[in-house]
């Protein structure tokens, strides 16, 4: 054979080798990256978009800037970026701009501590009766009182709802 017919011979087994690959990958194309579609106008919006969270996240959240700076005290700039996000953090406090993220964490702090009856409550939904055999929650008295008390009223906690971020359910000291 010549050189010319053995050529012919393997470019035709590539192409339809290529159609048997396309037929079979038919609706999952997968491109090569383009690099004419990394633009700078691309690089741009994606810049913006994170400054733009960036800005969100250290007006709403500055007490989260002020943690994070503190694990940088290590640095040569640690201890001036401290001092910059401590004025900050005072700066939206003053302006109450921190009440937000306050509020919401104080929210979900809220309804992670509430009993399930309380949550039917606010849905308005039927709670279901309690079986006559079952007996009643044993009240809990704090262990730091002198001696328990006598009446024979039950003691009711007055539970308030919490201002900002909670970590436990909070009851007002006993008489």
């Amino acid at each position: 054979m010549s050189f010319a017919l053995q050529y012919r011979k393997k470019l035709q087994a590539q192409q339809s080798e290529a159609q048997v690959a396309k037929k079979a990958n038919e609706g999952f194309v997968a491109l090569p990256a383009d690099p004419s579609t990394d633009t700078s106008s691309n690089r741009r919006r994606v810049f913006f978009a994170l400054v733009l969270a960036g800005g969100i996240l250290a007006t709403f959240n500055s007490g989260g800037l002020v943690n994070y700076t503190q694990e940088m005290a290590s640095n040569p700039v640690g201890p001036r970026l401290i001092m910059a996000s401590e004025k900050w953090h005072e700066l939206m406090r003053e302006k109450q701009v921190t009440r937000v993220v306050d509020h919401i964490r104080g929210s979900l702090a809220y309804v992670r501590e509430a009993r399930w009856q309380d949550l039917t409550f606010g849905l308005e939904l039927p709670v279901a009766a309690r079986p006559k055999d079952v007996q009643p929650p044993q009240q809990v008295v704090p262990a730091n009182l002198p001696e328990t008390p006598k009446s024979k009223e039950p003691i009711k906690p007055r539970i308030t709802k919490p201002d900002g971020p909670v970590m436990r359910a909070a009851v007002d000291k006993l008489p």
